[in-house]
């Protein structure tokens, strides 16, 4: 026998997990009481096969009214909210509690958010707010899994072109010119142990959508303050004359930052940061040892974490991106990368640790491109 919910149970009993519907408690008679599985749609939709695509994210998104066929029943999905067939018009959920169940999918509040807002509008808050949708939403999509690498970008560029003209910015692979010191902050999962490569179609190295096997986590801070400036974005389509939304061949940013210096003792598992490149000058912490931790390493692939395991030392270069205030805790993340000749760098992986404002905060900037 296969229960499909809700359901409505009449009986004259007292039940501890089903919400009572119906008669009032001091009036004699059989008593109706509904049973909500809030799982279903979780169950049925959100974690069906179809749904780990990533194809079918971007169709979620753009569509207004989805209608879909699961194993038990059918289900519908609209901006204004969610409903099965077994209970279109919700005449089993008459109380708050259990109508609190039908909430709009985060695809369907963003989507319905860009309907209700213009660019004028987007300021403070609002553009906050608007942001945190597109990162709820691509935080899903580079968990899902594409036949084709290189499909990606084109895969949510649709998504991309929307945000972009209700937001009045520029997306770039992944990333938004006026939020890149916070969106370069994503971290891969490989130090984790999550099998992580880049990937055989074109991207940044900076971009989270140069990573494949999942796993990419993005940052949810809301007090960040940037520690660089972002001076130029060079982006070419492919081909040239094409939507460099859809498909890319290069893309660089110039960027003004501090540099720092890292060495990692593989041995410890410490890290030590630096105030220049021959390592004398050691960064302190918040307690005014030196800048060191435990487990503050976020390598983007496997074959990096690999490599860092089989040296006893490693030694590079980091900038420092954004401070956070959490809570009563102050972060540093600093970007790690690697020399590619000519003061251009590719980014292997991000370095969080506690610290505090420092005097080489106040060391020259210097002008890096990121590749």
């Amino acid at each position: 026998m296969r229960l499909l919910y809700p359901f409505v149970v009449k009986g004259n009993f007292e039940l501890f997990c089903l919400k009572r519907w119906g008669e009032p408690e001091d009036k004699p008679g059989d008593r109706c009481w509904v049973a909500w599985n809030d799982s279903a749609w979780a169950n049925e939709v959100e974690k069906a096969p179809l749904s780990t695509r990533a194809w079918i994210v971007q169709e979620r998104f753009l569509a207004t009214r989805i209608i879909h066929f699961s194993q038990n029943q059918i289900f519908f999905e609209c901006l204004e909210n969610n409903s099965c067939s077994i209970d279109p018009d919700y005449t089993l959920m008459t109380t708050g509690m259990i109508r609190s169940c039908a909430t709009t999918t985060y695809y369907k509040s963003a989507r319905l958010q860009i309907e209700r807002c213009t660019t004028t509008d987007l300021e403070g808050r609002l553009r906050q707010e608007l942001y945190k949708k597109w990162v709820d939403i691509i935080s899903v999509y580079a968990h899902c899994d594409l036949t084709k690498e290189s499909d990606r970008l084109v895969a949510l560029s649709g998504i991309t072109k929307m945000f972009q003209e209700a937001r009045g910015a520029t997306c770039v692979a992944g990333l938004w010119k006026d939020m890149m010191y916070q969106d370069l902050t994503w971290k891969s999962r490989a130090s984790q142990g999550i099998a992580t490569r880049r990937a055989t179609f074109y991207a940044p190295s900076w971009s989270w959508m140069a990573i494949v096997g999942g796993q990419v986590q993005f940052s949810s801070h809301r007090t960040v303050r940037p520690l660089i400036k972002l001076l130029e974005v060079h982006a070419t389509a492919d081909p040239p004359d094409g939507d460099p939304v859809v498909s890319l061949r290069s893309a660089r940013l110039d960027i003004e930052c501090v540099q720092y210096y890292y060495r990692w003792d593989q041995r410890h598992k410490e890290l030590i940061l630096y105030g220049d490149e021959m390592m004398t000058e050691s960064l302190p912490n918040s307690e005014g040892g030196l800048l060191a931790g435990k487990g503050v390493l976020h390598l983007d692939t496997s074959d990096l974490v690999d490599r860092f395991a089989e040296a006893d030392k490693m030694e590079g270069m980091c900038i420092s991106l954004v401070a956070v205030k959490f809570r009563s805790r102050s972060l540093r993340q600093y970007l790690m990368v690697e020399p590619d000749g000519n003061d251009r760098y590719t980014r292997i992986g991000l370095i969080e640790s506690e610290a505090k404002d420092t005097a080489f905060d106040k060391r020259n900037r210097v002008s890096i491109t990121l590749i």
